[in-house]
């Protein structure tokens, strides 16, 4: 009755419903019609990842996880049950915290596509910057990153106190605000659902990272 009554929480609706939020918005930024190179980070659950691997399956796609959770990273082919053929997937131990600080390192970009999945949620706005100049230093001119944000909720308390989730939520207008400042071309938001958002960013075509 505990684990239901939390997995109906806004929160962890969000959670869980962005996973499919990343699948279904990357698929069509992608326009995919040759093989991608796609970034995970962190690797999560693996969900995602799986869910990319099924729908990019005809065209092909590298996906690389980067985390700084070894076990996370080992446990992700062994929870694929099935692969297509064309896709194929690298994992990178890197520590997270250092991709948020916007530190020097190589996560075998550049991509087409990067997932940032709950960084946000942990990291407060004068680190975003630090985030999106390592993000964009990894994209392809052009290409799309997406990022989720938890947006203030009647359960935080819950999450905050008695779980010791200690995030940073923002409104989906708020995050928006944050990344239009960043360098990043063509913020928008590009999914919403509850107190879950999603925001989408391109990298200039003149941009000087990388």
């Amino acid at each position: 009755a505990l684990d239901e009554a939390l997995l109906g929480l806004p929160t962890t609706a969000a959670i869980r419903d962005r996973k499919d939020a990343f699948v279904q918005v990357g698929e069509e930024l992608l326009e995919a019609a040759d093989a991608s190179k796609i970034l995970v980070v962190p690797s999560g659950s693996g969900v995602v990842i799986a869910k990319l691997g099924q729908v990019l399956a005809r065209v092909g796609a590298e996906i690389t996880c980067a985390d700084s959770d070894s076990t996370a990273l080992g446990a992700l082919d062994s929870g694929l049950t099935t692969r297509p053929s064309k896709v194929s997937l690298q994992t990178r131990y890197a520590d997270t915290s250092l991709i948020a600080l916007g530190r020097e390192i190589d996560l075998g970009g550049p991509f087409d596509l990067v997932i940032v999945d709950g960084l946000l949620d942990y990291i407060p706005d004068r680190v975003v910057a630090s985030l999106c100049s390592t993000v964009m230093k990894h994209l392809k001119p052009r290409r799309h990153a997406l990022f989720s944000q938890l947006g203030p909720a009647d359960d935080s308390f819950l999450f905050d106190h008695l779980l010791g989730w200690n995030m940073v939520r923002r409104s989906p207008e708020n995050a928006l605000e944050l990344f239009e400042s960043t360098g990043f071309a063509r913020p928008r938001i590009v999914w919403k659902n509850g107190t879950g958002s999603m925001v989408s960013v391109a990298r200039p075509v003149d941009s000087s990272y990388g």
